[in-house]
């Protein structure tokens, strides 16, 4: 198994929440509202700049209409 850097999990998690953020239609400020979260913390999950707690990717994969676990297995995923 190889090696995960710094900061590799939250580059792809928010790599993966964008995509499926926009294929739903989202603005980055509509969805952080939409979950109750200001626009710029949004903007550091994306970027890969925050670790989310449990809590925010429970509300993120609802809002995604998906639940917790279909969203995690998305970083497994070789298409994000």
């Amino acid at each position: 198994m190889g090696r995960i850097s710094a900061g590799e999990p939250e580059r792809k998690f928010g790599s993966v929440v964008r995509k499926l953020r926009e294929e739903k239609g989202f603005t980055q400020e509509a969805f952080a509202h939409h979950i109750g979260i200001d626009r710029s913390y949004q903007g550091k999950i994306e970027r890969g700049e925050a670790s989310v707690t449990l809590h925010k990717i429970g509300l993120i994969a609802k809002s995604l209409g998906l639940a917790k676990w279909e969203l995690l297995k998305k970083l497994e995923e070789n298409n994000f």
